[in-house]
Formats: C-alpha cells, structure tokens, sequence
C-alpha cells in the first residue's frame, strides 16, 4: 500500500532530531529533505541565501554549518553508491515493467539488468581511492576501480535491503540472481572489473585469491534510530540529494574522524513514494571499511 502523505509529514517530524529541514531563514522554500543548517551556523558570516553546498575558501562559513574553510561531504564512492540505487528504484517503478513477461537480461559489460523477473541489478564502477581499502593481490597499482554489484529483490515484498557485493566469479553473482561485472577496468586495461588477482601485489610471493564481500547490505529508514523503521524497496521510486548531516566530527581529534569517514553514520539522502512525495530518511549499512569509505574531509589550504 503507499505510505500516505500525513505518515510522510509524521516520518518527518520523526527526523528533525537528525537534520534541520527548511525551518531555518531562507529554507522555506526548498523541497523537503533539503540541505541541512547546523545548530552553530552565524548568520553574520553565513548568508543563507545564497549558501553553497561547500566550503569555498574564503574564510567565510559559505555553507552554513557553523565550520570555517573546512567541511565533511560524501564520497565519490558513497555518490555513486546511492546513484546505483536510484537507478533500480526507477526501474522496479517503471509501469511498463508490469507488462513484460520475460526480464531484461544482463548487460553486455555493466550498467542496469534484470536476469530474473523482477529481480534487478546494476553494476558499477567505485573509486579505488574509497572503495575497497585492502592490500591484497587485487590491489594493482594500474587498477583505477573495484567494480560493484547492487540488487533489488521485487519479488519479495516486504523486501528492505539492497544488497551490496565484491566478488571474483560471475556464479557468484548469479546465486543471488544478479548480473556480473564483466570486461576491464577501462580502455585499454589488462585489469579485470571481477576480483581476478593478475600478479604478487603485494609480495608476499604467491598470488592469492583476493578478499571479497558477498553478503553487504544498504538500506533507508526514519525514525528512532534507537528503533527505527525502515523504508519497503517497492515504495522507493526514485532517490536523491546523499549528504551527510552532521558536521561535529570536524572538531573531534584525527582518529575519531578517521574513523567516522569509514562508517555508515550522519548520512541522508531524499527517497521519493509512489504518491510523488519526497521523503528525507537515513542511510544506513552492515558493511564499513576497508570496503567502502562513506565520507571525506575537505580542507582549505
């Protein structure tokens, strides 16, 4: 059943412990979910107005989170991530999906499939430089990626999960009814998309199979995050606008915000229903580093 506008308006109520949404000066008029304002912003050095996503280095708090010429943004890995989602979430919502009889079929290298009914899948490129942080035989100094697979399970209606994967075999792959990564790294790479290990990387003087990870779960929930509530992937059409929405760990020492980029935490991102409604919900993950760092500190010079 689709989740109602009124439970929407709750749910985010529901939030506002998590984020400021529009209830500061100059918010009003953003789409709900928006960009979040820190407790500590100054409204003399920071013009709400006109605030950019991030610091511009200039010694002025340019994007209102109460930091100066510092600020804590998504990955590139964690942008990508969240894209791959989107796209299934579009496709498990397409109308027209309900009039095929037989699935999409595997991609001839990457990009969106459907090897099952109802069952998609996507796979991708991830930076190497936050995604996969493991000194094994994989690790080649010419790899520019770690390819990834995200699936949507439709057939299970009470589904809430994507699931997340690294892996050497397409078999493995095909066990949960995806679409391998298949090809090279890029143009003109020697460098497989799959864990394939080509040489002694790291000098331990044997090629070895590489880490992998098979059972990495995604998912979006609101709420209390002590219990929350987490969002049906049959009520996700779309999603948007990853951010993350505490900026706190900026002033905690180096190890602690080391630590904080490496976990799943102080994320967001807009999901929108069935009814057109955009909803803010955290993200959240079982998997952490090495295999993925979520976010990263940007510093001014």
């Amino acid at each position: 059943m689709t989740i109602r506008v009124v439970r929407v308006r709750r749910i985010v109520q529901s939030l506002l412990p998590l984020s400021l949404i529009g209830l500061l000066s100059g918010c009003g008029a953003e789409a709900v979910g928006g960009r979040e304002l820190s407790w500590g912003s100054d409204p003399i050095s920071c013009d709400v107005s006109t605030r950019s996503d991030t610091e511009e280095c200039n010694g002025r708090d340019d994007n209102c989170d109460g930091i100066v010429d510092r600020d804590l943004v998504i990955s590139e890995c964690t942008e990508q991530l969240v894209r791959y989602v989107g796209e299934l979430a579009g496709a498990q919502s397409d109308t027209k999906s309900t009039e095929r009889v037989n699935p999409l079929g595997c991609p001839k290298e990457s990009g969106l499939g459907e090897a099952v009914r109802n069952v998609y899948s996507f796979t991708g490129p991830l930076p190497t430089a936050c995604n996969r942080m493991i000194a094994d035989d994989c690790a080649d100094p010419a790899r520019k990626n770690y390819w990834v697979m995200v699936l949507a399970n439709q057939v299970d209606p009470s589904a809430t999960t994507y699931q997340v994967m690294w892996a050497k075999d397409p078999s493995q792959y095909q066990h949960f009814h995806g679409c391998a990564p298949d090809g090279f790294d890029g143009p003109g790479s020697r460098i497989p998309k799959n864990l394939e290990p080509l040489s002694d990387v790291n000098g331990d003087g044997k090629i070895s199979d590489c880490i992998q990870h098979h059972s990495g779960k995604l998912w979006f929930e609101y709420g209390d995050p002590a219990s929350p509530t987490r969002v049906r992937l049959q009520d996700i059409t779309a999603v948007r606008s990853p951010r993350v929405t505490s900026k706190a760990p900026l002033s905690s020492a180096e190890e602690v915000l080391s630590r904080e980029q490496d976990q799943p935490t102080h994320l967001a991102v807009d999901v929108r229903l069935h009814d057109g409604v955009w909803m803010p919900v955290r993200l959240n993950a079982d998997f952490q580093a090495p295999h993925l760092r979520w976010k990263q500190v940007l510093r001014c010079q």
